[in-house]
């Protein structure tokens, strides 16, 4: 009997273990897809996009985007719900003659 209890116990939690991963990644993806048509929605096209990564943060998740043109900026994007769509967070460079700043 205490094996069984054991054996669905691991069951169980590697269940839960596998949907927490994959609810996370499509999380992941799901802001890198909405972020990536908000900057098509903006006039951007796929040339000008270096990279887009989604991530979670302390508030949700947002993505990292770096243009081409500007390799050594990144750029952040958010949902926000006041807004209810995608939103540039913010920036994170030195630099003061940003090209993409919204």
């Amino acid at each position: 009997m205490g094996k069984r209890i054991s054996l669905v116990i691991l069951i169980l939690s590697i269940v839960m273990f596998t949907v927490i991963i994959m609810f996370h990644s499509h999380n992941k993806d799901e802001i890198r897809k909405d972020v990536s048509s908000y900057l098509h929605e903006q006039g951007y096209n796929k040339e000008e996009i270096k990279k887009i990564e989604g991530f979670r943060s302390k508030t949700g998740y947002e993505a990292r985007v770096i243009f081409n043109d500007e390799p050594e900026v990144t750029y952040f994007y958010t949902y926000d719900k006041k807004y209810g769509g995608v939103l540039q967070e913010g920036v994170n460079t030195s630099k003061t003659n940003l090209g993409h700043l919204e």
